[in-house]
């Protein structure tokens, strides 16, 4: 997908509502449209707040060296600085990119505790997916199956557009009563579940039944409570065994939640 066709499929979406704010996803999803139906460059997306503030962690140099001395050294092909995309995230001096780093480490973390391998899957599917970082991290980790990715249908032309750079070919869905009927091996979301309502989160839950789940969440969105949320989920689900753990490098109250 080059730039023009980028811009046309964007136009082609009716302008998103205008009266939210930070930190709400509406707020968002607006803000990249109209960087786009304006004419605004794609391949400088990175620098634009929508993803800067939200998808990039170029503000936490430290917890990302505490992430990146945690990686395996097999896995650092794989955080190297993608050749599309701009302004770079570099982390530091090195050719890796911080937010490959990030991604990578929720991965680690995950394959770590549950003893599960994305290269082993066949089916993953991703509830908010970025610009389409991790789906690309996991791509480049080996994962050969089928990529799922359900989203706002803005951000869903931005991974499509991203991607396409990369020849890595994801389904998109912007609507939940088009999902397919699939098991996933993993169903990931990195925070973005957890920053829709209750509603929203069960419905997808149900819609999606999975081998292993990676969540990652902070305490509280918008006055929702968050760790109680996905403890009651876990205690709904004992076919599965849990593991809980506060993210004690990264500022604030940060935690991830594997199922397997």
């Amino acid at each position: 997908m080059n730039n023009d066709e980028f811009r046309a499929a964007m136009q082609a979406l009716p302008e998103p509502p205008s009266d939210s704010s930070p930190p709400y996803w509406s707020f968002w999803r607006h803000s990249l449209w109209q960087h786009v139906v304006t004419g605004d460059d794609p391949g400088e997306f990175m620098g634009w707040p929508e993803i800067f503030h939200t998808q990039l962690v170029n503000h936490w140099p430290q917890p990302i060296q505490v992430e990146f001395n945690a990686l395996p050294g097999k896995m650092l092909p794989a955080v190297d600085m993608p050749y599309f995309g701009s302004p770079p995230d570099h982390h530091g001096n090195s050719p890796y990119s911080r937010n490959m780093i990030h991604q990578a480490y929720h991965i680690h973390r995950f394959q770590d505790t549950a003893h599960r391998y994305v290269d082993t899957m066949q089916t993953i599917v991703e509830f908010g997916g970025g610009y389409g970082a991790l789906a690309l991290l996991i791509h480049r980790l080996g994962f050969k199956g089928r990529y799922i990715i359900f989203d706002l249908p803005e951000f869903s032309l931005l991974q499509q557009y991203y991607l396409s750079k990369f020849d890595i070919t994801v389904e998109h869905y912007t609507d939940m009563s088009a999902l397919p009927q699939v098991s996933a091996d993993l169903l990931v979301a990195c925070y973005s579940l957890s920053e829709t309502d209750f509603a929203q989160r069960d419905a997808f839950l149900a819609a999606i039944p999975s081998k292993n789940y990676l969540f990652l969440y902070s305490n509280r969105f918008a006055g929702l409570d968050n760790v109680d949320y996905f403890q009651k989920y876990a205690t709904g689900r004992p076919d599965k065994s849990w593991s809980f753990s506060h993210i004690t490098h990264l500022p604030d109250n940060n935690f991830y939640c594997f199922g397997w």
